[in-house]
């Protein structure tokens, strides 16, 4: 009989409880972060992650992994432009499932309406996903 582990969660000893988890991307080196790393500043972000990589998928950002496995329940994914998040359906679901799953919510800064909370924020964010 095997026994399957749990996915180990990062530690934490440097976050607070119901921490605000920013993050920003750009596409490549030459593209500038400033405006991003601005608004999440101002929303008072207790760290940001960030990633300069391509954003037709997932895979490549190893901040945005790193920052979905740190989250706990009761914390907030604060993402400043949700186009620079995801650029597709199931992607912008991939994130969502895992927010959702480590009992967490999401704070979108340039779509307030799209904070997830409760099932109708989930289907916008799903949606905006699709038209980014």
């Amino acid at each position: 009989m095997s026994v399957t582990k749990a996915p180990v969660k990062k530690r934490r000893l440097d976050l607070p409880k119901n921490a605000l988890l920013g993050y920003a991307r750009v596409s490549t080196g030459g593209q500038d972060l400033t405006r991003q790393l601005r608004a999440l500043k101002a929303a008072r972000c207790d760290r940001v992650w960030q990633d300069v990589a391509s954003g037709k998928s997932l895979q490549g950002r190893p901040q945005l992994e790193d920052l979905l496995a740190t989250l706990a329940p009761g914390d907030c994914l604060v993402i400043a432009e949700w186009d620079r998040a995801t650029r597709s359906y199931a992607d912008g679901l991939e994130i969502l499932r895992r927010v959702i799953e480590a009992k967490a919510e999401v704070k979108v800064l340039d779509h307030p309406a799209l904070n997830v909370g409760g099932v109708f924020g989930q289907a916008l964010l799903g949606l905006f996903s699709s038209l980014a």
